[in-house]
C-alpha cells in the first residue's frame, strides 16, 4: 500500500488547519484592490485606508488625463488631499488580506518565509510522526493552490 499526503482538507491548500493564521497572521495571502472615487474639485478629499498597507494612491484629471501620485498625503491611515478644480478620479490601491472565504486564512504562496512556516506545520509534522515510511509507503505529497 502507498499513501499520498494531502496537506489540508479543502481548496486551496495552505491553511495548516488554521495554524498559519493563528501563529503567523502577517504571512497569509493578500490581494491588491482598487478603490475609485470620482470627485469634482475644488474639494478636500478625506478617506480612511483599508487593509494591510496602501501600495499606491493616484489622482487623475478626467479632462486632461494628468495624473498625480498622492500617497504622500496619507498620515495615520487617513488620506487627506486638496483636490484641484476640475473632474478627478482618485484611485487607492490597498493590499488586503484574502481568505477565499474559507474558515481560515491561506498562506501567502509568494512569501518564502510564509511557505516555510506552512511546510513546518504540515509536512514536517508528518515527517516527525512517520519518517520511517517516507520514500516507501509515503511516496508523494499533494498540494492544491
Amino acid at each position: 500500500m502507498q499513501v499520498i499526503l494531502y496537506d489540508d482538507n479543502d481548496f486551496p491548500s495552505g491553511m495548516a488547519g488554521g495554524k498559519i493564521e493563528e501563529l503567523f497572521p502577517n504571512h497569509t495571502m493578500k490581494r491588491l484592490d482598487i478603490i475609485e472615487k470620482d470627485i469634482n474639485g475644488p474639494y478636500i478629499f478625506t478617506d480612511s485606508i483599508p487593509g494591510v498597507q496602501l501600495m499606491a494612491a493616484v489622482a487623475m484629471n478626467l479632462e486632461t488625463l494628468e495624473r498625480i501620485e498622492i500617497s504622500k498625503f496619507v498620515k495615520d491611515g487617513i488620506i487627506k488631499w486638496s483636490v484641484p478644480k476640475g473632474k478627478w478620479k482618485v484611485m487607492l490601491f490597498p493590499l488586503m488580506k484574502d481568505s477565499f472565504h474559507k474558515k481560515y486564512l491561506v498562506v501567502d504562496y509568494l512569501d518564502t518565509t510564509a511557505v516555510r512556516h506552512m511546510i513546518n506545520h504540515t509536512y514536517d509534522k508528518y515527517y516527525e510522526r512517520f519518517s520511517d515510511h517516507f520514500g516507501s509507503t509515503i511516496k508523494m505529497t499533494f498540494l492544491m493552490i
